[in-house]
């Protein structure tokens, strides 16, 4: 496996039960030798808080319900939002405010994009402007790291 992705919750116990998996394996010569373990990369991701601070619990009442949500801003906004509320490993709270305001920028730039003549939107993206293919090598790098901190903007000039 290339990554391993988990809440630190899971963590031990998955990377116990899947190493010893794998050793064994390893050890009777049912794996390559030249990948000695099972994973090349592990990240630990970080958690979203309830609204009140405390672990989100089902049981407890205190889950945000991802369904509602999608109903109310819509589905590509709330996944906006999640990407980019903190670093992929941070613990935050849960924050519904900046949806609202992401909803309305979001359907506004919608709105406008399917106004615009074709042409337009490629200027606008910057077509020809060679900063644009260094902020996407950069982003490219970023989701390799699994970062979300932003890069400086004298990252982008060429």
């Amino acid at each position: 496996m290339d990554v391993y992705i988990g809440g630190d919750e899971h963590n031990n116990l998955h990377l116990l039960y899947s190493r010893f998996i794998y050793m064994f394996l390893y050890d009777q010569g049912y794996l390559p030798k030249e990948i000695p373990e099972p994973y090349q990369k592990r990240f630990s991701h970080g958690l979203i808080l309830s609204q009140d601070g405390s672990k989100m619990s089902k049981s407890q009442g205190k889950a945000i319900v991802p369904d509602e949500l999608v109903d109310r801003y819509g589905a590509d906004v709330l996944r906006a939002h999640l990407m980019f509320m903190g670093p992929f490993d941070a613990t935050m709270p849960w924050n519904e405010r900046p949806l609202m305001g992401l909803s309305v920028s979001w359907n506004g730039w919608r709105l406008l994009s399917m106004k615009m003549p074709t042409d337009t939107q490629t200027q606008i993206a910057g077509a020809n402007d060679p900063s644009v293919d260094t902020a996407v090598k950069s982003v490219g790098e970023d989701i390799e790291a699994l970062s979300s901190t932003p890069a400086s903007p004298s990252k982008w000039k060429p």
